[in-house]
């Protein structure tokens, strides 16, 4: 609900005054950066979710899989989550779709189904690196919108021909590339930018 954007004379306006431990944010950039992040560790961090879309920050810098961050009571009360060109889908207890975890310095959409007050479980010494995406190859990249949605395909067929893992499903806006995923078996999701 708050943002902020540079001037050249005024330096940043707008009505994000300061950046908080338990949010996250959008940087919209004009071409390709790196940018440099400077402050004190903040976990851990209680969070306070409302029912609905929720942009939260990731305190921690390791790495480590859904089921490890969040507690069973806390995935009891989020429908889902989505990253950056990636989603979960709390299916029943079960987690599916690209996003299998999170990742330090990284925000994400929590969307809860009532109003609750969490904390994620600290990564342990013994949690693995994540599995990363595959990288998209060049003919089916898309361009990263903070408008995104998923779609779920829990089966798929091909001309009568079922899709095999390591295959890729493309989403289509008219003739341009609007989001892609390798298939992996079972439920995936595919993402669309608009």
């Amino acid at each position: 609900g708050v943002a902020a954007s540079p001037n050249p004379v005024l330096g940043w306006v707008g009505s994000l005054d300061d950046v908080s431990a338990d949010d996250g944010y959008w940087a919209v950039l004009t071409a390709d950066a790196d940018l440099q992040v400077q402050g004190l560790p903040t976990s851990p961090v209680l969070y306070g979710l409302h029912e609905g879309n929720n942009l939260i920050s990731y305190p921690y810098s390791e790495s480590q899989a859904l089921g490890n961050g969040l507690s069973d009571d806390t995935a009891s009360n989020i429908e889902a989550i989505y990253g950056e060109g990636s989603m979960a889908l709390n299916d029943g207890g079960v987690w599916s779709g690209a996003l299998n975890g999170f990742d330090g310095g990284a925000g994400y959409w929590f969307v809860a189904s009532s109003a609750f007050v969490f904390q994620y479980n600290e990564p342990s010494d013994g949690d693995a690196r994540l599995a990363a995406q595959p990288e998209v190859p060049e003919e089916f990249r898309y361009t990263q919108s903070i408008n995104q949605y998923f779609y779920f395909v829990t089966e798929a067929t091909i001309n009568g021909l079922e899709l095999n893992d390591g295959d890729w499903m493309v989403a289509y806006n008219d003739d341009v590339i609007v989001g892609s995923r390798m298939y992996q078996g079972g439920m995936i999701d595919i993402p669309i930018m608009g």
